[in-house]
């Protein structure tokens, strides 16, 4: 597993993510499906932060944590869970984030 992405509290972060097979015709998403995120300590937890994600091309979503949603992240790492569902199939990726202290 790759070593997470280090995120300063406070700070935007841009993040792009692949799907995988079956989330894509063409260059566009699959009508019908919808794309959130979901923000957590651990994978079972209860989402600190979770939105949609509109940003789509083919299998890969494109997303933004804003300043103030960093900033109410604790120290530590994090679990982006991406995930792609329509009424009969949900799609499901894991991102790592480190969140560390901002020092001014």
């Amino acid at each position: 597993m790759p070593a997470p992405d280090q995120v300063a509290q406070g700070e935007n972060y841009d993040f792009s993510q692949t799907l995988g097979e079956g989330v894509e015709t063409g260059d566009n998403n699959i009508d019908g499906f919808t794309y959130r995120v979901d923000v957590k300590q651990f994978p079972d937890d209860v989402a600190a932060i979770s939105k949609a994600l509109n940003n789509v091309s083919g299998p890969t979503v494109k997303g933004t944590l804003t300043p103030a949603e960093t900033a109410t992240l604790a120290i530590g790492l994090w679990y982006l869970i991406i995930t792609s569902v329509d009424l009969d199939e949900e799609i499901q990726t894991t991102r790592r984030i480190q969140v560390v202290k901002t020092w001014v």
